[in-house]
């Protein structure tokens, strides 16, 4: 399961810094209100994501020794990939929003 929930969360990560955006207009209404306006990653889009489990002691703070795991994999991976294309850009193009559409990253390119 925890494999599942990192491989999970890794892949939300990869939408929210490639595809996913919720965007408005003028007045504040969303625009972004059905999943074709709402891009979200398909198995299509997404690598094969290898996930490694280090496996520690039960904590002692709870009865049931159970630990959070799933939120690892989403943390790290938006920065990560900014991080990547901000270092393939170099420093004249900083990386400063998400998510990084093709459009952005060509802005940023010119």
């Amino acid at each position: 399961m925890v494999r599942g929930q990192l491989a999970g969360a890794a892949s939300q990560g990869i939408g929210g810094a490639l595809l996913e955006e919720l965007l408005y207009d003028a007045q504040g209404q969303p625009l972004s209100t059905t999943f074709g306006d709402y891009r979200m990653p398909t198995a299509a889009e997404l690598p094969e994501i290898e996930t490694v489990v280090v496996e520690h002691r039960p904590p002692a703070s709870n009865p049931l020794g159970a630990k959070g795991a799933g939120e690892a994999g989403m943390v790290a991976t938006p920065a990560v990939i900014a991080n990547a294309v901000a270092d393939a850009l170099g420093p004249d193009a900083p990386v400063t929003r998400l998510p990084l559409t093709p459009d952005r990253v060509r802005s940023l390119l010119r």
